[in-house]
């Protein structure tokens, strides 16, 4: 079972919290709301999968600037023992070397 915080926020929050659902799928804009902080608090993430992650690298990230604070936030949530970060993304090999240096995650 798979909850979209952006869908329903009404009925998705009490689903998460209750952890009757596997997997949260969030925008990087909404990382920044107390409410979804809230939610991701209660939960063990096993696993941050960074969709579109052309966004983070230099070029990208003019359009959605939120994916810049992605990996500061995945830094604070977890401290020093983040869960693995699976990053998604249709473009040339050249251009994840820049993700990965940009996401220091």
């Amino acid at each position: 079972k798979s909850c979209r915080a952006s869908a329903a926020p009404l009925r998705a929050k009490p689903i998460c919290r209750m952890g009757d659902a596997a997997m949260l799928l969030i925008s990087p804009e909404q990382l920044r709301s107390p409410s979804i902080r809230t939610v991701l608090q209660q939960r063990e993430v096993g696993l941050w999968v960074l969709d579109e992650a052309h966004c983070v690298s230099k070029w990208g990230h003019d359009f959605r600037p939120d994916y810049r604070y992605v990996s500061r936030f995945i830094k604070e949530f977890s401290g020093d023992a983040p869960a693995p970060v699976l990053c998604l993304s249709g473009i040339p090999a050249k251009v994840a070397a820049t993700i990965s240096a940009s996401a220091e995650v």
